[in-house]
């Protein structure tokens, strides 16, 4: 259907584009990590902790088209139930980890680990309610046009929130 071919086409794009972010990052640190002048005692906490929120940055950006499958259907208190849930696993995650002594790697453990959950529970609910739908890696040249002039708006929307998030995230450990 067109709508398997407008999101397996969309994801195949996306998680293409995740992996060249996220290598270009991966090559970037020590440059990055000069230009901000991090101490080297430091370097490579900060390294874990940037490439691991990356890495939850990342999926959600490319994972995150089931949520908006869900959206799409009319689904938002069902979106809005598992954002809720894995917020509270986050929280409750951080706490733990913070007591048991991970420190700040507890927090973005906490926060990779509610991702990828969220990710997964609209993953489940997507195919549990729209049964047709298969996803595989393609590309259409018609569904990449209609994704780069309503999907792109959309994903600039949700980077920009996503970012808003990360960055409240990071004033409240700061």
């Amino acid at each position: 259907t067109s709508l398997n071919t407008m999101v397996s086409t969309g994801m195949t794009v996306m998680g293409l584009m995740c992996i060249v972010i996220f290598t270009v990052l991966f090559f970037a640190l020590p440059l990055v990590m000069a230009g901000f002048e991090v101490e080297q005692a430091r370097r490579d906490l900060a390294q874990f902790m940037i490439l691991g929120t990356a890495i939850a940055f990342l999926a959600e950006l490319w994972l995150g088209a089931f949520k908006s499958l869900l959206e799409g259907i009319q689904k938002i208190a069902l979106t809005r139930s598992v954002w809720l849930s894995a917020t509270v696993i986050e929280v409750v995650l951080a706490i733990v980890f913070l007591i048991q002594g991970h420190g700040i790697k507890g927090v973005m453990f906490a926060y990779v680990i509610k991702t990828f959950w969220e990710i997964f529970i609209d993953m489940f609910f997507a195919f549990r309610n729209i049964p047709e739908l298969r996803i595989r890696p393609m590309f259409r040249r018609e569904a990449i046009d209609a994704l780069f002039v309503f999907g792109g708006k959309v994903q600039i929307l949700g980077i920009a929130g996503i970012f808003l998030g990360s960055f409240d995230r990071l004033v409240t450990t700061a």
